[in-house]
């Protein structure tokens, strides 16, 4: 195993990180199929960059999976040999993010909002006919401070390329902090996983 990052301080307060990594890795992976075993040579590599400025953030990362894993119980009746799964994979990521603070009266807002792409590449051998996949979403939320109150609403849009339509997904929470230690919290989401 390996990695490395270094940062990079700018003059105007942001910074600048990179970073990567390699990993080999072997050993039996249990699975609903049965074990495999992870072959000498199989491995995960990334790398990173970002910059940061405050509460603007901006970043991108690379990751890959290369892995040759035959069954232990399984045979392929057309090759005789056991059921191999081979795969490759390739990660592409791209977001960015940002907030900001208003305030005005008693009423006090903090604004954040982002977007993010992704590019995923697949090989595998047990799903020949997997297809690659884009990935694309963006948020906002809002988060409104007053006395004793809080207020977040927020919402997210995804589109991936397997499903046809986008999906939404809001939420919004309320908070009453009686005291300092202790608050009563209402809330309500709508997650969606692909």
């Amino acid at each position: 195993k390996f990695d490395a990052r270094f940062d990079f301080d700018q003059e105007n307060g942001g910074r600048l990180t990179v970073g990567g990594g390699y990993a080999g890795t072997q050993g039996i992976i249990h699975t609903g199929i049965g074990p495999f075993q992870i072959e000498s040579g199989s491995y995960m590599a990334y790398g990173r960059i970002t910059y940061t400025k405050g509460a603007f953030k901006v970043g991108s990362f690379l990751n890959h999976v290369d892995t040759d894993a035959p069954n232990l119980l399984l045979i392929d009746p057309a090759t005789k040999a056991p059921v191999q799964l081979n795969f490759k994979t390739d990660t592409f990521d791209f977001e960015i993010s940002h907030s900001k603070v208003f305030t005005g009266g008693s009423l006090s807002h903090v604004l954040t909002y982002g977007g993010n792409a992704r590019r995923n590449n697949f090989d595998i051998t047990l799903a020949p006919d997997a297809e690659d996949r884009n990935e694309f979403g963006g948020y906002v939320q809002d988060e409104i401070f007053t006395g004793k109150f809080r207020l977040a609403l927020g919402a997210r849009v995804d589109k991936f390329g397997n499903i046809e339509d986008p999906v939404f997904s809001p939420r919004a929470t309320l908070m009453f902090k009686p005291t300092n230690d202790h608050s009563i919290r209402v809330s309500f989401n709508k997650a969606f996983r692909s």
